[in-house]
């Protein structure tokens, strides 16, 4: 972890851990992943129950586990190993079928690339894909 000091703002942290090379000064996961973290230990629930959709390349789960999360995974792409995942959802995030219900819901980055396969593939030909997954996740939480 690296202290940035700027001196017309206040002091912050950022964790490169998170960050996409070692030779990056910050991307928006260098801020997301403390912020969601912070947030996810604030919720201050015994044994939470993540869903992180778009898990493949996490470099977060077993900061989740630490925390006391209990973390399930889902991606449209093959999810490899699977140890730090209690469980896993290979497929769309709106043709999840499970009786869990839970207590968080994370996706970083992934939303703006709901309806593609992949980088520089054609987008599917149903309009709000966005808007259906994000119904899909709040269904899929603990009320």
């Amino acid at each position: 972890m690296i202290k940035v000091v700027n001196p017309e703002e206040n002091d912050f942290v950022i964790d490169y851990k998170y960050c996409n090379n070692a030779y990056t000064v910050a991307d928006e996961r260098c801020i997301e992943v403390p912020w969601l973290l912070q947030n996810i230990k604030n919720l201050k629930k015994k044994q939470m129950k993540v869903l992180d959709v778009g898990c493949v390349g996490s470099k977060y789960l077993d900061d989740l586990k630490s925390i006391g999360c209990e973390v399930y995974g889902n991606d449209i792409r093959n999810i490899g190993d699977t140890l730090s995942l209690k469980g896993v959802f290979v497929g769309k995030i709106n043709e999840i079928k499970t009786d869990v219900a839970f207590d968080a819901i994370i996706c970083i980055s992934v939303l703006e690339h709901i309806g593609l396969g992949g980088y520089g593939s054609k987008r599917e030909n149903f309009k709000n894909l966005q808007v259906v997954a994000l119904r899909t996740m709040a269904n899929l939480l603990n009320n």
